[in-house]
């Protein structure tokens, strides 16, 4: 209630064109949901990284520029989220330096104190209120920010979600359990058009690429999806078909790995405990 009631509700965001802004009201959504489940205690640490280690790989996979649709959309998802991550980690390191000199920031006694992901979302919702405008601007969004993380901060907004350009997060981004290297992201490739597959009335397999990874496993063009466990953007886990090939049915395991991109991931400190973690989000 709290995640749809402002993000997206009386925090709606558009973008240039007027439209729903999908970074915000997908993106942000889609991490502040997981920052609220991680400090209420109920997102473990390994979940936390498996979110942010899916989002980085969208990043650095959904980058060409003939994406369909849907890629173009989960692209912008995983970079509203993406940033609303980095704005969160950052906003934390900023709090826990300040206490660290022994004294709060300071702040204009007449402004709400942004010391958090939350008080940005508040600040917009009050923004909202205030102005009666619905929705509000991308630049309602990173003046709030700007104001507390400064000015260079609204040129790294631009480069996002003007120019297109990546998110990067501190190294922190995770907590102390977790630390940041360079990784090759995979691109999800099955070798064949699992969803016109499974839209078409007689369910027999389209768009088979010869010599693709289907192909490989042993998928032919004339056989007939039963069912399917694929995860969708996960090029490291093993999709699973179960095809009807004549009288009998035939179950077929391979990994949908595709063309690999440089990006980064978060790996595991050895040695600390889950409760040593601290808040990963």
């Amino acid at each position: 209630h709290l995640v749809s009631g402002w993000v997206g509700g009386e925090a709606r965001i558009a973008d240039a064109d007027g439209h729903p802004a999908v970074w915000f009201g997908s993106g942000v959504a889609l991490f502040y949901a997981a920052h609220a489940l991680a400090h209420a205690g109920l997102l473990p640490p390994e979940d936390a990284q498996q979110l942010i280690a899916t989002l980085l790989s969208a990043q650095a996979t959904l980058s060409a520029h003939d994406l369909s649709p849907a890629d173009v959309l989960a692209r912008q998802t995983a970079q509203g989220a993406l940033y609303a991550a980095r704005v969160s980690a950052l906003l934390r390191g900023r709090a826990a330096r300040a206490v660290a000199r022994g004294g709060g920031p300071t702040e204009d006694p007449h402004q709400r104190k942004i010391e958090r992901l939350d008080d940005v979302l508040i600040s917009l919702v009050e923004e909202a209120r205030a102005s009666g405008a619905s929705p509000l601007r991308s630049s309602a969004f990173i003046d709030i920010v700007a104001q507390v993380l400064g000015e260079g901060e609204r040129r790294v907004f631009a480069s996002v979600f003007e120019k297109g350009g990546p998110v990067t997060l501190p190294d922190d981004a995770l907590g102390p359990c977790f630390s940041q290297r360079r990784a090759l992201h995979a691109e999800m490739s099955l070798g064949f058009d699992l969803d016109a597959t499974l839209e078409s009335s007689d369910r027999v397999v389209v768009g088979l690429v010869p010599g693709g990874n289907a192909a490989k496993a042993g998928l032919l063009s004339t056989d007939i999806i039963v069912s399917s466990n694929v995860r969708p953007g996960r090029a490291d886990v093993a999709a699973r078909l179960t095809v009807q090939r004549g009288q009998e049915k035939k179950t077929l395991t391979f990994m949908p790995r595709g063309k690999e991109h440089a990006g980064f991931a978060f790996v595991r400190v050895p040695g600390l405990t889950d409760s040593q973690c601290g808040k990963v989000l």
